[in-house]
């Protein structure tokens, strides 16, 4: 492999078990105020939120319901799909969900954002297309897991120099 394509494996392992720890870290502070911010009894009910029109609060798990205990089970959820990110199990799965549940929380109630939260949601959606599950992980005892991998990138890979030969290969017609 080029030189320039490779990544460091323990700097990625780093990066899924301190993202994964600052996440469970997050959800446990949001899990205090869970009444007052993410419920239909607090400070954001789900007509405020439909009023405001998200472009993408239809596809917020967190407005299926505006009791307390339902957000407090995406809560939970999350925090389990975290530890299966920090520990490898299914890395890249792990974090598509991880990315998904904190996105819909985050849309619940856009008023108690900052910028950190911008950058989880990014970091977890940079993990789903990164190898981070090559190192310390429990997907390197998955076969499956290795050579499905292996097939996504050599797949992205094949994509991106067919499209680059066909942008050469193309004239302009009149």
């Amino acid at each position: 492999m080029i030189w320039f394509l490779k990544v460091n494996d323990v700097a990625l392992t780093l990066l899924r078990i301190s993202l994964g720890i600052t996440l469970i870290i997050d959800m446990i502070n949001r899990t205090k105020d869970v009444k007052e911010h993410y419920s239909d009894q607090g400070v954001m009910p789900r007509s405020v939120v439909v009023e405001e029109a998200l472009s993408v609060s239809h596809f917020c798990f967190s407005l299926i319901s505006g009791k307390w205990q339902i957000q407090l089970i995406l809560i939970l959820i999350n925090c389990l799909f975290a530890i299966f990110f920090i520990f490898g199990f299914n890395s890249n799965f792990s974090s598509l969900i991880c990315w998904i549940l904190t996105t819909s929380i985050h849309l619940r109630n856009t008023f108690i954002l900052n910028h950190g939260d911008s950058i989880i949601r990014l970091l977890f959606f940079w993990c789903i297309f990164l190898p981070i599950g090559n190192h310390f992980s429990i997907d390197l005892y998955n076969k499956h897991y290795k050579t499905q991998r292996d097939l996504f990138f050599k797949q992205i890979f094949q994509f991106y120099l067919n499209i680059n030969k066909k942008d050469k290969t193309t004239t302009a017609t009149t």
